[in-house]
């Protein structure tokens, strides 16, 4: 609504400043227009006055003229007559000085007019000049006070404000509602479409009636949704096919490991089930033979039933799992592995639940890729560790509160990661093993499934100390520690 308010409050301030702006022109004209015409009008008054002033000195006597001037002064309080001595008040006479200033009063003596209009008091002040024989200059001036025309501007200041006001509070009002519905409304869910889409969640169409701008915006945003869908989708798809490979790649690995692992259960059946066949007096041989023969058979089962577990395509669906297990099933996954390559496997487990929310088989690929790179970095006779745990942690380059994580370490005694490599290692393609060991896809693959999961791969490694890969997820809620 932020923008609502923006509008309104331009719209307000433009018309105020346009209707104020109106009004103060309109009361500031129809002031001096008032102001002309009482002017005019006092002026014509005045003329009258000098004209009947004079006549009545002519016909009447100076003395009844003076008389014609005070009762013309006590008929009406608004307008106030006087005659006046040019240039200044003399001895013995009852003439008034004319408050004038020098220029004024040589314009009176000269025959012209004058007008003076005061704002305190208001008052209007007009001067004509008086010339009769045997008197001195004279001058008649008319007074009229200005303040019911004062008032009456004063009154329209107040009635223009009123209205201004008025105008200015309906139209923020209408301009508050109209904006709200076809601008704040419609952005606010452009807003929240936009934020769930940040988060990912592209379903839900988002439906505007609105055939102006922003509901083209609207569909393009629901276009984008669509097509970003149909990318994501083809993407997913894309990264579960190259994840799948790279499990058929490292499948190809153990199966050399695998193949001399089910090389001694098989000679062991072999040569039971020849026992067996010589000792055909002997039933209490035969069945302890019989009895080798089945338990041989179950681990090659076993060994096998793990190798094509692992191949298989994985559902991508979450679910708690406690690492704890991934990891020993990995292990026995391995160990052929391990075995051929003379390398011992380690492991250590956190006594308490290690739960997190995980596709279990997309993280025992990701974990089987850092597992088989450690192997294949440690020399006959080396050992990879694995510890899994939960430990506090933030993820990197973030300031946030610490919070429980799983962890599991896997750590070699191989001759480590150069420095120039480090920044490397998890771009595709990129490896460090020999032509033929290695697709440069594993640690990739793995950093997607694990930052796909929420957490994130922590390495150090040390030339000549080995290597420790530490793979972090969120411990889900109402484990414990």
């Amino acid at each position: 609504m932020k923008l609502v308010h923006k509008m309104t409050g331009l719209l307000v301030v433009s018309a105020s400043a346009v209707l104020m702006g109106y009004g103060y022109l309109t009361v500031g004209r129809e002031e001096a227009m008032l102001e002309q015409s009482v002017a005019s009008d006092a002026l014509l008054t005045a003329r009258v006055m000098r004209r009947s002033f004079l006549k009545e000195y002519k016909s009447e006597g100076r003395d009844s003229a003076f008389k014609l001037m005070d009762y013309a002064s006590a008929s009406d309080e608004k307008v106030k007559f006087k005659i006046l001595s040019l240039p200044e008040e003399r001895s013995g006479e009852t003439l008034h000085a004319p408050a004038l200033d020098h220029a004024q009063i040589k314009s009176l003596e000269d025959g012209r007019q004058v007008l003076v209009i005061s704002a305190n008091p208001p008052l209007l002040q007009v001067y004509l000049p008086v010339v009769l024989p045997n008197e001195p200059p004279m001058a008649l001036l008319l007074e009229e006070s200005l303040l019911r025309e004062r008032e009456h501007v004063a009154l329209s200041e107040v009635h223009v404000v009123i209205a201004t006001m008025t105008l200015v509070l309906l139209m923020g009002t209408i301009s508050f509602v109209v904006g709200s519905k076809i601008v704040g409304q419609p952005i606010n869910l452009l807003t929240e479409k936009a934020r769930r889409v940040g988060q990912g969640d592209l379903s839900g169409p988002l439906e505007l009636s609105q055939s102006d701008e922003i509901g083209e915006l609207a569909q393009a945003m629901n276009r984008m949704c669509e097509d970003l869908a149909r990318e994501t989708d083809r993407r997913l798809e894309a990264l579960e096919q190259l994840r799948h490979a790279e499990r058929l790649a490292t499948v190809g690995q153990l199966a050399s490991g695998i193949a001399h692992e089910l090389g001694t259960p098989l000679n062991v059946v072999l040569g039971r089930a020849m026992m067996s066949a010589a000792a055909t007096d002997n039933p209490d041989l035969v069945a302890e033979n019989s009895q080798i023969i089945v338990e041989q058979t179950e681990r090659m089962a076993s060994i096998i039933r793990q190798l094509l577990d692992f191949a298989r395509r994985g559902v991508t669906a979450t679910a708690p799992a406690d690492l704890r297990d991934i990891v020993r099933q990995l292990v026995e996954l391995l160990k052929p592995l391990a075995n051929e390559a003379h390398v011992r496997l380690g492991v250590d487990f956190s006594p308490s639940e290690a739960k997190a929310l995980v596709n279990a088989s997309q993280i025992e690929q990701a974990l089987t890729n850092l597992v088989v790179n450690a192997i294949h970095a440690v020399p006959e006779g080396g050992e990879v560790h694995l510890r899994v745990e939960v430990a506090g942690a933030c993820p990197p380059g973030e300031l946030q509160v610490v919070t429980p994580h799983v962890r599991v370490t896997i750590e070699d005694e191989g001759g480590g990661i150069s420095e120039e490599a480090l920044p490397r290692l998890f771009e595709p393609f990129f490896t460090t093993k020999d032509v033929g060991r290695g697709t440069g896809l594993g640690l990739p693959i793995a950093h997607g499934i694990v930052d796909d999961h929420g957490g994130w791969i922590q390495v150090e490694s040390e030339l000549g100390r080995g290597s420790r890969f530490s793979v972090y997820l969120p411990q889900i809620e109402g484990a414990t520690a």
